[in-house]
């Protein structure tokens, strides 16, 4: 259950994304959904990513959502806005009961747990600019590894493939049931069409709200 003192917050689902790679693809989808379905969730612009004032108010919408959804796609490891967003999310989720759950979108959750590939070309990058050693670095590997060792969504080629959990890949057609949040059930059903069905059931929510059960319809 989530717990009582967390602030009460205008959003319910925080979305932390790299958006050169799929502002205008599956995150427009997936966010039009939420939208649709009553779901208030947070998706901030790249247009006010223009100096460090904006980060204090990213953490505190992250502090205040009860869901937060990782999008790790291609060049997600490049920008320092995401890594610092990843931090505080795995942050949040060790102190204030926020449920993670990841998206691998074309990207292998190997390559984000191992940082391996574009992850291990960006992490290189930040290394040169900050350091071989550098603290700052060191946690956000950390955070990349916690966070890609998750249960969640692994999209392929524009379909949803398999999920990963615990570093183990399941394969699997139909329905799937994400477990391991407690109190929240995350289901995901795949249709012949390609169209993928998330159905989130997520109980203590707000004060006035006790129950959210929402479905997500998101063309790949």
């Amino acid at each position: 259950m989530v717990s009582s003192s967390k602030p009460k917050s205008n959003y319910e689902v925080f979305l932390s994304f790299r958006g050169t790679d799929i502002r205008n693809t599956f995150l427009g989808h997936l966010y039009k959904a939420l939208h649709h379905n009553g779901i208030h969730t947070f998706i901030d612009s790249e247009e006010l990513r223009k100096g460090d004032q904006t980060l204090p108010a990213l953490m505190k919408a992250i502090e205040e959502s009860f869901i937060a959804i990782i999008v790790f796609s291609k060049d997600y490891a490049s920008s320092r806005w995401c890594l610092e967003e990843l931090m505080k999310i795995m942050e949040c989720k060790e102190q204030k009961d926020l449920t993670v759950l990841p998206v691998f979108y074309k990207v292998d959750p190997r390559e984000v747990r191992q940082g391996s590939k574009s992850y291990g070309k960006a992490l290189a990058k930040h290394e040169s600019k900050f350091g071989k050693d550098s603290e700052k670095v060191e946690q956000w590997k950390k955070a990349l590894f916690n966070a890609g060792s998750l249960s969640g969504w692994h999209f392929n080629d524009g379909c949803l493939r398999e999920r990963e959990k615990g570093g183990k890949r399941e394969r699997s057609k139909g329905v799937i049931d994400h477990g391991g949040f407690g109190s929240h059930l995350v289901r995901s059903t795949i249709y012949p069409n390609g169209l993928v069905r998330f159905d989130f059931s997520r109980f203590g929510f707000q004060e006035n709200r006790t129950k959210l059960n929402r479905t997500i319809d998101t063309p790949n």
